[in-house]
This record gives C-alpha cells, sequence and structure tokens, in this order.
C-alpha cells in the first residue's frame, strides 16, 4: 500500500486526504499540535495516524540512503 503524509489538518489537507484515501492510499497526517482535537469532515479521515511535522521529515531525509546506500545528501545538508 502506497503511503502519502499530509502537512496540515485544515480544509484542504482533509480534502486532499480523502481523495487519496479513496484511491487506497494510507494517509499521514502531520501537524504542530498533534494532541489537538481535529473536527474531521469525512468519517473515512478518523481511521488516520497524526503525527508531528518532524516524523515524516526525518523519513523523506532517509529514504535516498536507504534506497541508493549513499548519504551524500547529508553533507551537502551540513555544509549550508
Amino acid at each position: 500500500m502506497k503511503k502519502v503524509a499530509i502537512l496540515g489538518t485544515g480544509p484542504v489537507g482533509q480534502t486532499l486526504g480523502a481523495g487519496f484515501f479513496t484511491n487506497g492510499y494510507e494517509i499521514i497526517f502531520d501537524t504542530k499540535h498533534p494532541d489537538k482535537s481535529i473536527e474531521w469532515k469525512e468519517e473515512s479521515l478518523l481511521k488516520t495516524d497524526l503525527k508531528s511535522y518532524i516524523e515524516p521529515l526525518c523519513i523523506l531525509w532517509c529514504i535516498p540512503g536507504f534506497l541508493h546506500n549513499e548519504w551524500t545528501h547529508a553533507f551537502r545538508l551540513l555544509r549550508k
């Protein structure tokens, strides 16, 4: 199953999430406040995961290293 991380749980994020969910994607919503109560517009979104922003960004940063066993992007970031 393909996963999609969506930044924000507002109306735009929820609309995108509902669209991806109906097409078979697993959705992870990223929010500054994962403990905050969210009013979901779609019933299907009640089953999604909530994470803080840093978790999916770390995952995205590590993917090139794990897929290609190449970590030069880490050094480029440190030089900036």
